[in-house]
C-alpha cells in the first residue's frame, strides 16, 4: 500500500468550512497559491482566512441556537488568536468576547465589541482589569468572595453598578452523582480536584445572597467552563446536566433565577490537532455537540424548576483553529545513517504547543502536493533544540526552496510565540474579500531587542574577583 500524496491526504481531512484546495500540484489557501504568498510576504508566514473565521462563528452560533429556546450569544475567546484584525472581524459579525487579562480586554474594547456581551475571567483579577471592565460595562465572572468585595468597592468609586456572573465548578460529589449518565467521569476526578477556578454550589450559596443585596452589583447569572477534557459526547452531556442541576440546587438555596448561563468554551473541532486520541478526524460535529449540551442543560434546569435563561458560549479554538495556516520554506535537507532531516524556517517558536501540549499538526508538502511520497523524513525547525514537527513522516522528494504548510495554525500559535534564539516572529496576512492583506508586520532584530536596556558604562565594566 502506497502512502497518500499531499493532495490525497488533504482531501481526506477537509472539513465543511476549510478554504483549502490544490491547483497545479500546489496548495491553495483561500484562493492563493502557497508559493505566491511566500514570494510576496516572506517566509515563514501565517495566513488567516476571514471567511473561515466568519463561517465558523455562524456555524457554532446556529448549532446552539437550533437547540435552545432563548437567545444565544457567542463570546469569542480571544486567547486563541488575539490579532486585532481577528477581534475586529468578530465584532463586526456580532460576537461578544471572553477576556482574561487587561491586554485581552483592551483589545476587545478597542475593536468595537458590544461590551454588554463581554466577560472577564480569571482566578486572580487585578484592580486594573476590574476597573476597566466596570467602566466599559463588561460582565465580571466572580471566582471567589474577594472578587465580590473588590468589584463592589471599585464600582462604588466609579459610580456605576457592575454586572456580574458567579463562576461555578463541578465537584467530586457532582461526579459521583453523574456517574450513571457518564460512567467515564472517573477519569476527570483529578481535574476536578486540581482546577482552581469556580465555586462549589455550597460556596456559591454563601456568596449569591450577599451579591443580590449589594447595591453596587447586578447579578445576572452563572458561568461555567469545563474546558477541553474529552471529545466524547457523553462527557459534554454529563457536565451540562450536572450544571443545570447545580443551578437548580442554588435556586432552592438562594431564590435566585439566572437571566444568563454562560457555558464557557472548549468545544471540539472535527480535524483534531489538539487532543489526538484515536483517529485524527473527530466523527462528531459541532451540531451534535450543540444538541447534546443543550439537551443536558435543559434537562438539568427543568429538574430544578429553573426557567430557561439566555445562553452564552465562549468558543475560541472552534472559531480560529482551521482559520489559519503556517507556511514555511525548506532549507537544508540532510541524510545520515539511514535518517533524513528536512529543515524549515519555521520552528516551535511559532507553534509552541507542539512542545508543551503535544499538538499534532497536519504537515503538507505545499509545492509538491501531487507527488508520491518516497521518503521517511523528520521535519525540524530553525532552532538549536532538537524538537521535531514530525518524525518518520512520509514525504515526496524535497529540496531547498520548497514550501510546506501546517494546517490549523489559527489557534494557540501566534499568541504563544516566543523569540528563542533571538529569532524575529513572522508576519501575518489575512485573506479579506479575496485579497491577502498584512494584519501583523514581520518583526526585525530591532524588535527582538526593543525592550532591552544596557546600563551606561556596562560595556567597559569589569567586575573584580572576590
Amino acid at each position: 500500500m502506497t502512502d497518500a500524496t499531499g493532495a490525497e491526504l488533504l482531501n481526506s481531512l477537509l472539513t465543511p468550512t476549510d478554504r483549502l484546495s490544490v491547483e497545479e500540484g500546489e496548495l491553495v489557501v483561500d484562493g492563493h497559491k502557497a508559493s505566491e504568498l511566500l514570494a510576496e510576504f516572506g517566509s515563514p508566514l501565517f495566513v488567516l482566512s476571514a471567511g473561515v473565521f466568519v463561517d465558523n462563528l455562524r456555524r457554532i452560533r446556529s448549532a446552539f441556537s437550533a437547540n435552545w429556546p432563548e437567545p444565544v450569544s457567542v463570546l469569542y475567546a480571544i486567547k486563541t488568536n488575539n490579532n486585532l484584525a481577528v477581534r475586529a472581524l468578530m465584532s463586526a459579525n456580532g460576537a461578544g468576547g471572553d477576556a482574561f487579562s487587561e491586554g485581552e480586554l483592551d483589545a476587545t474594547i478597542r475593536t468595537g465589541t458590544d461590551m454588554s456581551k463581554v466577560v472577564i475571567n480569571g482566578s486572580d483579577k487585578s484592580d486594573g482589569v476590574i476597573r476597566t471592565a466596570v467602566r466599559h460595562g463588561a460582565c465580571i465572572n466572580f471566582d471567589c468572595a474577594e472578587d465580590a468585595e473588590r468589584t463592589s468597592a471599585i464600582a462604588a468609586a466609579e459610580g456605576v453598578r457592575a454586572r456580574v456572573l458567579v463562576r461555578l465548578r463541578l465537584t467530586l460529589d457532582d461526579a459521583d452523582a453523574g456517574s450513571e449518565d457518564y460512567p467515564a467521569v472517573e477519569k476527570l476526578r483529578n481535574y476536578l480536584v486540581r482546577d482552581q477556578v469556580g465555586l462549589s454550589a455550597e460556596s456559591a450559596a454563601e456568596i449569591v445572597p450577599r451579591v443580590l443585596k449589594d447595591p453596587n452589583l447586578e447579578l445576572i447569572g452563572y458561568h461555567f467552563h469545563q474546558g477541553r477534557q474529552s471529545r466524547e459526547l457523553a462527557h459534554f452531556q454529563w457536565w451540562a446536566k450536572s450544571l443545570g442541576r447545580t443551578v437548580g440546587r442554588l435556586a432552592d438555596l438562594t431564590g435566585f433565577q439566572p437571566q444568563v448561563i454562560d457555558t464557557g468554551g472548549g468545544y471540539p473541532r472535527q480535524r483534531d490537532t489538539e487532543m489526538l486520541v484515536g483517529e485524527r478526524m473527530n466523527p462528531l460535529t459541532i451540531e451534535e455537540y450543540g444538541a447534546g449540551i443543550c439537551e443536558g442543560l435543559i434537562a438539568g434546569l427543568t429538574e430544578g424548576g429553573v426557567p430557561i435563561p439566555e445562553l452564552w458560549i465562549e468558543p475560541g479554538r472552534f472559531i480560529s483553529g482551521n482559520s489559519g495556516v503556517l507556511l514555511a520554506t525548506v532549507g537544508t535537507v540532510k541524510s545520515d545513517q539511514g535518517s533524513t532531516w528536512v529543515n524549515v524556517d519555521a520552528s516551535i517558536n511559532n507553534l509552541p504547543r507542539v512542545d508543551n501540549r503535544s499538538f499534532k499538526y497536519v504537515l503538507l508538502p505545499a509545492t509538491r502536493m501531487d507527488e508520491q511520497p518516497t521518503d521517511r523524513v523528520n521535519v525540524v525547525g530553525a532552532l538549536c533544540t532538537g524538537a521535531h514537527f514530525a518524525s518518520d513522516l512520509a514525504f515526496p522528494p524535497t529540496e531547498r526552496g520548497d514550501a510546506v504548510a501546517f494546517l490549523d495554525a489559527g489557534m494557540y500559535a501566534e499568541v504563544g510565540q516566543n523569540q528563542y534564539n533571538a529569532v524575529p516572529r513572522p508576519a501575518t496576512v489575512m485573506v479579506l474579500d479575496g485579497e491577502p492583506v498584512v494584519v501583523k508586520r514581520r518583526e526585525t532584530l530591532d524588535d527582538v531587542f526593543a525592550a532591552h536596556q544596557v546600563p551606561e558604562g556596562l560595556k567597559n565594566h569589569s567586575l573584580s574577583a572576590r
